[in-house]
């Protein structure tokens, strides 16, 4: 979707080396948080835990903008990364490549690396082999995001920022987990937390685009002076009944949950159709393809009988 638009709306941003001023349009969510690079490095960082790193994972590691010290020792560090690459080992531990990185007399010196890395070395030893509750694995583990000096130095754009907050949102869940999960290792709880993050979807924010691209919960209740709704055919509107498996069927329909019910569920397709159109106060298009692959498609039943 981000591509299709941009290469309409922003085709002077797409072919600039430039990162992109302000888009004439917003995604209201846009792919999981860990996709995103800053969420993606503190994954990497808090991998360290394990001990042993792979010598690739290791180098994109190296490579970090969201590192401490990225940019003063940039040359040292892209010395140390030819040097694990000419080594070939498959693997390193932490103090293998605080080692590297702390010879004086070497090209690969990287002090602030080496001071980073013995910091966060340091926070895993007391961890080890303990079991406790997420919050207080939590803790650690922003301490340890903290002591490879994540997200960096420079100063974050626009995209970073929305990054840290869905991360901030993340860990806020994270914490919420605490009162449903019981003690767990340390592996556990960076399962849990990397898990999260690949669940988690990154959100994205509006500002004063002219174009939205929202799904029709977010849409609910909006105003608008142009809409257009995409995908209002006989096979994806009302989307189909697909009951909870771990509740009773009769359960679920007594309680009125619309997933359970498709009568319930046409009717609020219905209302919805029609109040979306009351609060777009100019021209709303509703659109449906004509085929999916060699089979033809039929607009939805319900939108035939709007005016």
């Amino acid at each position: 979707t981000q591509r299709l638009f941009s290469r309409v709306f922003s085709a002077t941003e797409i072919q600039s080396l430039q990162p992109a001023s302000s888009w004439p349009y917003s995604i209201s969510v846009s792919g999981p948080a860990s996709g995103h690079p800053l969420v993606h490095a503190a994954i990497k960082f808090l991998a360290l835990n394990s001990y042993n790193t792979p010598t690739l994972k290791a180098c994109s590691i190296l490579r970090s903008p969201y590192l401490v010290g990225a940019e003063e020792e940039e040359t040292s560090r892209g010395n140390l990364e030819r040097f694990l690459r000419r080594k070939n080992i498959p693997q390193l531990s932490n103090a293998d490549l605080r080692y590297y990185s702390n010879q004086e007399s070497w090209d690969t010196w990287s002090p602030i690396l080496a001071d980073a890395l013995m910091a966060f070395d340091q926070l895993i030893k007391p961890g080890a082999g303990r079991q406790q509750d997420l919050a207080a694995w939590c803790n650690l583990f922003e301490e340890q995001l903290a002591a490879l000096g994540w997200p960096g130095a420079r100063t974050l754009n626009k995209s970073d920022i929305r990054a840290l907050e869905s991360w901030s949102e993340l860990l806020t869940t994270y914490y919420r987990l605490t009162a449903i999960i019981g003690d767990v290792s340390r592996d556990d709880a960076l399962t849990l937390l990397f898990r999260l993050t690949e669940s988690a979807a990154l959100k994205q924010s509006a500002h004063d685009a002219a174009i939205q691209i929202l799904t029709p919960i977010e849409a609910d209740g909006m105003q608008f002076t142009h809409c257009w709704m995409t995908g209002v055919s006989e096979k994806q509107w009302p989307s189909q009944e697909m009951p909870s498996p771990f509740i009773p069927y009769a359960l679920q329909k007594s309680k009125g949950i619309p997933q359970a019910d498709i009568n319930l569920q046409t009717q609020q397709a219905r209302a919805f159709l029609t109040g979306l159109a009351d609060r777009c106060t100019q021209h709303i298009v509703f659109s449906f393809p004509l085929q999916d692959s060699d089979i033809p498609v039929k607009p939805a039943a319900m939108l035939l009988e709007m005016d």
